[in-house]
């Protein structure tokens, strides 16, 4: 079905020629910012003689897609939660805002199907194909939607994975992980270790593993934290932090498992 068009350059003209009747006629011409409605009505008509559209085919499968995609977008902020925030709010890997609300809502079940990233120079990753890549301070988040927003100025995840480096003082996995952890904990007071760290192979490596309990500061809910540790040849600390909330861990420690599982470092 070929598409109706919704004004025609002649339609243009004959608004023009409408206004100039209902007595906006006057003025216009060469020093004028604006022409005459007549000059206007006469010049859109001898343009339009000019003019070949070129018929095509509907295809609505591209239309689909991207309103599908938009429809997964979060809803924009109003200007006073900008201003709340201090006109700025956390962006996605392409520069797309995302909310500066507390998450809420519900939350998708991870899709079954995986899409594959390559992250920060130093790995490859699969994670489900509806979560969200997210920047946030030289690491990467996936999140799916509902699952991110912020409380208090600061960027808030309930479920999801964070995978980034960070520069430690020890070439020791242990005690690089101790000091990485420590930081955590410094800026969350919440965090608590639950149990003792736990060896992990990590794409081939020696890797480290620990469980921390946390209360959401955005749900008030208690959540668990895996933090995953190996070292790159330079000594840098890799991590893939996992969270969710306590009550639905069972529901994502697969997820997460395959996460770790297809995780490959560069160097």
């Amino acid at each position: 079905m070929k598409p109706k068009p919704i004004c025609s350059a002649r339609d243009l003209a004959n608004m023009f020629r409408t206004i100039e009747a209902q007595g906006g006629g006057g003025g216009g011409g060469f020093l004028s910012d604006h022409p005459s409605p007549a000059n206007r009505y006469a010049r859109i008509n001898q343009e339009a003689q000019y003019l070949r559209v070129q018929e095509r085919t509907r295809d609505d499968t591209e239309f689909r897609s991207i309103k599908e995609r938009l429809r997964r977008y979060p809803r924009a902020q109003t200007m006073a939660e900008i201003q709340r925030n201090g006109g700025r709010y956390p962006s996605d890997t392409n520069g797309n805002n995302y909310p500066s609300n507390p998450p809420r809502g519900r939350v998708a079940y991870p899709s079954s199907r995986f899409r594959a990233y390559s992250e920060l120079g130093i790995a490859q990753v699969s994670v489900p194909d509806n979560w969200r890549e997210l920047s946030d301070r030289g690491s990467v988040w996936f999140a799916p939607e509902g699952a991110y927003g912020s409380t208090n100025g600061q960027v808030v995840y309930t479920h999801g994975v964070n995978l980034g480096t960070a520069q430690t003082n020890s070439r020791n996995l242990q005690q690089a992980s101790n000091e990485f952890v420590n930081a955590l904990q410094q800026g969350n007071g919440n965090l608590r270790a639950r149990g003792n760290y736990q060896r992990m192979d990590v794409d081939g490596r020696y890797g480290l593993l620990i469980t921390l309990g946390n209360t959401n500061e955005a749900t008030g809910r208690p959540e668990i934290i895996n933090v995953v540790t190996t070292q790159l040849r330079s000594g840098d600390l890799v991590y893939l932090i996992t969270v969710s909330p306590e009550n639905e861990y069972s529901s994502y420690q697969n997820t997460f498992l395959n996460i770790l599982r297809s995780l490959r470092l560069n160097d």
